[in-house]
């Protein structure tokens, strides 16, 4: 529930979006950003925030820290950087994902 509530509010209201927000072409698997990763007390994670720099992803890692900085659930964040297209599953498909080999 927090996971979905998190991404529903805090992706489509903060920052700009950067370069990647309302890109209409597909990206290839190739591609690769940096993400805000959210490590779950429950041991599921997901990411967010995907931005094509590091610098632009260093402050939404920033501002994900001050958006649960006193909320009641506390994720442990991180940057990382992950292919577009595994970003893209992770959106779609792999809600709750527990697998150790992701970045």
């Amino acid at each position: 529930m927090w996971q979905s509530l998190w991404t529903r509010h805090f992706d489509a209201t903060v920052g700009d979006g950067g370069p990647l927000r309302g890109a209409r072409q597909a990206r290839s698997s190739a591609d690769m950003v940096f993400a805000v990763r959210l490590d779950w007390p429950a041991g599921d994670h997901e990411f967010g925030c995907p931005r094509a720099d590091e610098g632009a992803a260093r402050r939404e890692l920033d501002r994900v820290r001050w958006f649960w900085r006193r909320g009641p659930m506390r994720p442990r964040l991180r940057l990382v950087r992950i292919s577009a297209h595994d970003f893209d599953l992770h959106a779609k498909a792999r809600r709750g994902c527990k697998a150790p080999d992701c970045p």
